[in-house]
């Protein structure tokens, strides 16, 4: 992971609405406090399934979190009222 990730998770983190520590999140998605500060300083990668944590955890697309644009290829489905 890069430092760009990091300060991604970071902001999304702060943004949460209600908010939660560090400490907290850390703990939602099964990371020690410092695996999450390393992990937001860059010094640190994350495994697919902790991504996977992370991204849910953030109702987030883990695409967008790695690389800071949508994912091309997702498949968004929208519902139609019919008339």
């Amino acid at each position: 992971m890069d430092e760009r990730f990091g300060q991604r998770l970071a902001r999304r983190i702060d943004a949460l609405n209600p908010p939660l520590t560090r400490e907290m999140f850390a703990e939602a998605v099964e990371l020690t406090p410092d695996e999450l500060s390393r992990v937001l300083s860059g010094q640190r990668g994350v495994s697919s399934l902790t991504l996977l944590r992370i991204a849910q955890a953030l109702d987030a697309d883990w695409h967008e979190l790695l690389t800071g644009e949508p994912d091309p290829r997702r498949m968004v489905l929208t519902v139609c009222k019919a008339h």
